[in-house]
């Protein structure tokens, strides 16, 4: 008899030992760990199971840390998520294989002949995990607290409340820190790129979320020494990965507004002013680039999926470049004009018939206004395809234009007007000294022809017409100081001798010196002229 009670004491043992472990599929494997070292089915030894070909005292130990940092670290495990296929295929990795949290790349489950257990690569990594969520320091500091410590409050004890306060008091005044010390770093490293004021008002909303960043991730490194409750933790770490984006983006996009406030410093010290109207494309660009990513890194932090988000803005993208071909042909068409630019803000251009002074380059269309002061809206694909001829881009203003003298005029009075409007080219102000002509040209129906082809040194149209009334206005004093007659369709009756009555037409009696005394007397009159201005 007390034989068979023995037998029946070892079957017994043995069932309890072995009952429930079974280790056919990730999800049973998983739930056989944690479900036997919770309280009311504490059996370390059975938990233990999960790791293959170790020590018992060692799985029972490797066991228990694994749990201690995923409870830390508030990683709630939700068996009923875990696949229950004996035979479950990573297609990622090619391989029977589970990974229980997916942001924890190391602590994964396999398949190893027809069990499932923890990877060797995990048995090897759970000692330094342990020692990322434990202090022995701390540890041996709470092990000495007044007894009011271990009380508990709401399921807590006392002083896990009191850690938990002075991490926070730390956080504060680390904040504040680091702060400073970065604001410091950012002022200096501003100037050293370029020297502007400007930029220094823009640092601070840089500055503050970078801080609160770095005190976020001490708190998150720091606060599982406090062994809080797995609940606890969980909503902890919920906080921490919903902040994390959401400040990044805000960094992100406040980095973003500080880089095109430098290109706009930069850009003001540049001739060409189109650069000044891609600085705003670019910044909204890229702000459109970080919401992106940031509501990708978001979900992939919430551990949802986002593969059908991808997918379904891939499509949905398609079908808004087939519905939107003319936007994305203006859109190309302003990266050619900023990559190109063949023209800039300001300047005077000719197109397809049309004129007018560049007033903006936008992201769809160019403005343009006409000298008649309305704006003309042009979309950047057709003007990027137009022959547009940059009357702003000229190194000089041409002027060609034909004086026509009378045929009376001798011959050599000509040639000293024609000398006298070559030194008016040599005193002018805005006048090319070089590259010109001016010559007797052609003999016209009422009119001897004198060529004037030559150029301004300005900067702008008004300039330019003011170079040119300039230049008109002495050749007329010249014309009138030699008596030379501007000719005009006429027709003119000749009389041979009319009693009592003086011909209009001039007679020319005087000799060539007489007439280069006046060209003289007239140049000199310019000088002192110019000299009183």
């Amino acid at each position: 008899m007390k034989k068979i009670l023995i037998v029946l004491l070892i079957f017994s043992f043995t069932s309890v030992y072995t009952q429930d472990v079974d280790l056919t599929t990730p999800r049973k494997s998983v739930r056989n760990h944690l479900y036997y070292l919770q309280n009311d089915s504490y059996n370390p030894k059975l938990s233990a199971k999960v790791f293959n070909n170790i020590d018992e005292d060692k799985g029972i130990k490797l066991a228990k840390q694994l749990k201690r940092y995923l409870d830390s670290k508030g990683y709630f495990i939700k068996i009923e998520n875990i696949p229950n296929d004996e035979n479950y295929f990573d297609s990622t990795f090619n391989k029977n294989r589970y990974y229980l949290i997916p942001l924890e790349n190391r602590i994964y489950i396999e398949k190893q002949g027809e069990t499932w257990y923890y990877s060797q690569e995990t048995i090897e990594t759970i000692p330094e995990l342990y020692a990322s969520v434990h202090s022995e320091e701390i540890d041996i500091l709470t092990s000495n607290l007044p007894e009011f410590a271990y009380e508990k409050f709401l399921g807590v004890m006392v002083w896990k409340y009191i850690g938990l306060l002075i991490y926070l008091i730390l956080g504060v005044i680390l904040f504040y820190l680091i702060r400073k010390i970065l604001a410091f770093y950012l002022i200096r490293g501003i100037d050293l790129l370029i020297k502007s004021k400007r930029i220094e008002p823009y640092l601070d909303p840089v500055n503050k979320p970078i801080s609160l960043v770095i005190v976020l991730l001490f708190l998150q490194n720091y606060y599982p020494y406090l062994k809080l409750p797995l609940g606890i933790n969980t909503f902890i770490n919920g906080i921490f990965i919903f902040l994390f984006p959401i400040i990044g983006v805000y960094i992100a996009f406040k980095l973003v507004d500080l880089f095109a406030l430098v290109l706009n410093v930069l850009t003001e010290k540049t001739e060409s002013k189109v650069d000044d109207q891609l600085v705003p494309i670019v910044r909204k660009a890229a702000k459109v680039v970080v919401f992106v990513l940031g509501v990708i890194y978001l979900v992939d932090n919430l551990g949802w999926d986002y593969t059908p988000l991808l997918a379904g803005a891939s499509v949905g993208g398609l079908a808004f470049a087939l519905a939107a071909q003319d936007t994305v042909k203006n859109l190309f068409g302003s990266v050619t004009i900023f990559t190109d630019k063949p023209f800039d803000v300001g300047d005077w251009i000719v197109f397809d018939g049309n004129e007018g002074t560049v007033e903006e380059v936008g992201v769809r269309s160019t403005r343009i206004r006409t000298f008649y002061n309305s704006v003309v809206s042009i979309p950047n694909g057709k003007i990027s395809d137009m022959v547009v001829d940059n009357m702003g881009r000229r190194e000089y203003r041409r002027l060609k234009t034909n004086i026509g003298v009378t045929y009376d005029t001798p011959p050599e009075l000509i040639e000293l007007y024609v000398e006298g409007l070559n030194k008016l080219v040599m005193s002018e102000k805005y006048t090319r000294k070089y590259g010109y002509d001016i010559y007797l040209n052609s003999f016209e129906d009422s009119s001897l022809s004198i060529l004037v082809y030559i150029f301004f040194e300005v900067e702008n149209w008004t300039q330019e017409l003011q170079a040119k009334q300039s230049f008109m206005i002495e050749a007329i004093k010249l014309a009138d100081e030699l008596g030379i007659r501007f000719a005009f369709p006429t027709s003119t009756l000749f009389v041979e001798d009319f009693p009592e009555k003086q011909s209009k037409t001039p007679e020319y009696n005087e000799d060539q010196e007489f007439y280069n005394a006046k060209l003289k007397k007239y140049l000199e009159d310019k000088d002192k002229r110019n000299n009183t201005k």
